[in-house]
């Protein structure tokens, strides 16, 4: 079993992220890719851990700051226009922030390391209030509200003087006060809450990977899921649909009992793109993004997402290599994303860049003709590279097909085939590798 000390240093490890993955300019990049940089923290250094958008142009960004108690720099950044221009509230606070979430447009509760306040505000642009939340409370790890008066978080402290623990609290009246409702959870950092008697917290008790769960706050069912490393984040788009992560791992649910293991599936649709999964967000039981760690700086791509509900998962392309740690989606196509230093978006569902889903065939010599399957293949001028050589003669058949012939190679072996179109690059996938033989 996790000891308090030991799971606060795997949350710190999860979500201070890496500063090598701090590699996007701070400015809107061309739409031509799936997702774009919309802020960029510049000099400061702070890590953004939470994000909540209620709609389309409302959301809130929380962050902490590695090695500060408090920061000097604020750690709630919002917008009102979709990301178009993000900014610090009037009255906000640079205290540590782990989570944060939004019902509505101007109703936010954040969570974070401050004694075991939370942050309540009805104007985000505005004032955030400090609300101590229950007696023991130390601080608090994940928050979910279910409207904007019922809400509920996961707290650690000394609760009736026992020894500490994880806690699940409530409000019913916005955050103004709390009361704990439920004590001696394993380590438990996320939780999602649909409804205002439905909760599903995801966590690590001493038998392994667990989400504990119930549908009316008195009777709690525990689900042991495979696996004995922390789950990082849940989403549930309904009261009976889920999605939870965990490093590696990806479980979903769509009866609130019987989870499936998504993790094969994502591994092998992305080609190991994903070193660690750290956050996800479910529109509807369908529409999930999850958000991780990259692979490497090759197979670096960090957003994956599946409009079945896991079943199948494509990478979307960032800019360039970023570490992830949360996401929100508003709807279909608008999701947000927070890493180191950095917020990135997209509009389009992130797969407005084109796609390389399979090769066929994946092997043979120079001047094998290949045909290349994926989405969005066939914006004008279209070009394709074996390695770095151009492939020697693409013919465009569909927007899911082109066929492209292997040029001769600079050194034999495998080389990773990338297609290029008006809307940008395809990302590295282990489907787009191409071997020479003879």
């Amino acid at each position: 079993m996790l000891t308090y000390a030991a799971a606060s240093k795997v949350l710190r490890s999860r979500r201070l992220l890496p500063a090598a993955g701090v590699l996007l300019a701070g400015v809107l990049l061309s739409a031509c890719l799936g997702w774009s940089t919309q802020y960029n923290a510049g000099s400061a250094n702070i890590a953004f851990d939470g994000i909540s958008c209620a709609t389309t142009s409302d959301c809130v960004a929380v962050a902490n700051v590695p090695g500060a108690i408090p920061s000097s720099a604020s750690t709630i950044e919002t917008t009102t226009n979709g990301g178009s221009s993000w900014s610090s509230p009037a009255e906000g606070t640079n205290q540590i922030l782990y989570s944060v979430s939004c019902p509505d447009a101007t109703h936010c509760i954040a969570a974070g390391a401050d004694g075991g306040d939370l942050f309540v505000t009805s104007n985000p642009q505005g004032t955030w209030t400090a609300t101590p939340t229950v007696t023991g409370a130390d601080s608090v790890t994940g928050v979910s509200c279910a409207n904007d008066s019922d809400c509920f978080a996961i707290a650690i402290g000394t609760f009736y003087g026992g020894p500490q623990s994880y806690g699940l609290i409530q409000t019913v009246n916005g955050g103004q006060s709390w009361s704990l409702i439920l004590n001696g959870l394993g380590a438990f950092y996320s939780l999602s809450c649909p409804s205002t008697t439905t909760c599903f917290i995801a966590g690590l008790n001493a038998t392994g990977n667990d989400i504990v769960s119930t549908t009316n706050l008195d009777t709690w069912h525990t689900t042991q899921l495979s696996g004995d490393e922390p789950l990082n984040d849940i989403s549930c788009a309904t009261t009976t649909s889920c999605m939870v992560v965990g490093y590696s791992q990806v479980f979903s649910t769509s009866n609130g009992s019987t989870w499936v293991n998504d993790s094969s599936s994502l591994d092998a649709d992305t080609g190991s793109a994903l070193a660690n999964v750290n956050g996800v967000s479910c529109i509807d039981a369908a529409d999930c993004t999850v958000v991780g760690n990259a692979a490497s700086g090759i197979y670096g791509q960090s957003v994956a997402a599946t409009n079945n509900g896991g079943t199948t998962w494509h990478v979307e392309a960032l800019p360039s290599t970023l570490d992830l740690a949360t996401v929100s989606c508003a709807s279909t196509t608008a999701c947000w994303a927070g890493g180191a230093k950095s917020i990135v978006a997209t509009s389009n569902g992130g797969v407005a860049s084109p796609q390389l889903n399979s090769l066929s065939p994946t092997s043979g010599p120079a001047g094998t003709s290949v045909t290349i399957s994926g989405v969005d293949l066939n914006s004008t001028p279209v070009s394709v590279d074996f390695g770095s050589v151009p492939a020697t003669s693409v013919t465009v058949v569909s927007a899911s097909e082109i066929t492209a012939v292997a040029p001769t190679p600079t050194t034999a072996g495998t080389v990773d085939v990338t297609v290029h179109t008006s809307r940008g690059t395809t990302p590295y996938v282990i489907g787009d590798q191409f071997t020479y033989t003879g």
